[in-house]
């Protein structure tokens, strides 16, 4: 074998075994919270393997929506409860999932790492949202003016009377 064919394999064996080294397992999630009000948001961040080329896709929990991500238009795509992103040499992405109505699920996933030709589970993370309607405000803010209303306009009015004399 000569030197520069030698060379030249010991190169290519190198950058097929680099990736596989550099790929230290799975995707791991974590949420800001795993409960919230109706109508409140959940940022969801995905912490990837490090110098990956990954497909993700992601199954959200009826009852919530997808509200936006730090993935530019075109490594992203939402379908129904699904989401699939796309991430190249990436170490997170964050989505923001709103809570439309009340309930509780689990978000699930699936990778694949397209480099290590590696996949994987993602584990479910439970989610909740209280129930009611998103966007009401809760009665006790909804209270009328009442009887403080009709005593300073009475009060008004005296003074006004006295005034006026």
């Amino acid at each position: 074998m000569d030197p520069p064919f030698a060379a030249t394999a010991l190169f290519l064996l190198c950058l097929l075994t680099a990736p596989v080294l550099g790929a230290d397992g799975g995707v791991v999630r974590s949420l800001s919270t795993d409960t919230l009000p109706a109508g409140g948001i959940v940022d969801v961040t995905l912490t990837l393997p490090q110098g990956s080329i990954l497909g993700i896709v992601e199954t959200i929990p009826e009852g919530f929506a997808f509200a936006g991500t730090n993935q530019p238009d075109g490594r992203y795509k939402v379908s129904g409860r699904q989401i699939i992103f796309s991430a190249l040499n990436e170490t997170t992405i964050v989505y923001t999932l709103r809570a439309d109505a009340g309930g509780s699920g689990a978000i699930t996933g699936l990778w694949e790492d397209f480099r290590a030709g590696a996949s994987g589970e993602i584990p479910a993370t439970p989610l909740s949202a209280e129930r009611g309607t998103a966007g009401a405000v809760p009665a006790a803010a909804q209270k009328s003016p009442g009887f403080g209303l009709v005593a300073a306009a009475g009060a008004a009015l005296i003074l006004c009377r006295r005034c006026l004399r």
